[in-house]
């Protein structure tokens, strides 16, 4: 489920960033997307971001891609981002 939601939220990034400087409207300096770290194991994660950065003519220095995961586990430690992820998860049962 990961793999869709994540390609849809790059796709459409890259479409309403493009649509904001066609409409004049000044973009931040660079544009923040949150990846997974499955996301970020994909072998074709490359292509298919060239793809959109091309379609919607955003230049690739303007993308900051995070692992926000990476940043939780480095911040508060593995076990922490474990019990915090399943706490997440029973809610939504």
């Amino acid at each position: 489920f990961i793999a869709p939601l994540g390609e849809w939220v790059l796709r459409e990034a890259c479409r309403q960033a493009c649509a904001w400087q066609d409409a004049g409207c000044a973009l931040p300096e660079r544009l923040a997307i949150n990846l997974s770290e499955k996301e970020f194991d994909d072998h074709g994660l490359p292509e298919r971001l060239a793809q959109d950065l091309r379609t919607h003519a955003i230049a690739a220095d303007r993308l900051d891609l995070q692992d926000v995961g990476a940043l939780i586990r480095q911040k508060h430690g593995r076990e922490w981002a474990r019990h915090y992820a399943s706490q997440i998860e029973d809610t939504t049962r």
